[in-house]
């Protein structure tokens, strides 16, 4: 219970949880697209989400310029960002999971070549 208590006071936190809201927005986007995410992968999007968002100072330098156009608040500015990083983030782990996942499924299938073949030019 001290555990967390100490992360609740951890000026980190903010960033941490809305790290973990992009998560799970994410999770909620998927839901409504695919229909296909299990709890068990919606828990792991929350998690990395707020785990992007602990590190999201480090990518503010990629995401301030992104938002540049848009006024806000300049102390909500880090919680925006870990929000923006959570979300982003998740989707570029999940681009990358399908794109390993599905390449070597395309080398192993058979090429989708048409047996019969074409007619020459005159034929009917």
């Amino acid at each position: 219970m001290e555990f967390l208590a100490l992360i609740a006071a951890a000026h980190d936190t903010p960033l941490i949880v809305a790290g973990g809201i992009g998560g799970i927005a994410r999770w909620l986007f998927v839901i409504l697209v695919d229909k296909k995410m299990a709890l068990r992968q919606g828990l792991a999007t929350v998690l990395l989400g707020a785990i992007l968002g602990f590190f999201s100072p480090n990518f503010e330098g990629l995401v301030v310029p992104i938002l540049s156009g848009f006024s806000a608040d300049p102390s909500r500015l880090p919680a925006f960002v870990a929000f923006i990083t959570g979300i982003g983030g998740v989707g570029v782990v999940g681009l990358v999971i399908d794109w390993w996942s599905n390449r070597g499924k395309k080398l192993n299938q058979e090429p989708d070549v048409d047996p019969t073949p074409a007619p020459k030019f005159g034929d009917k």
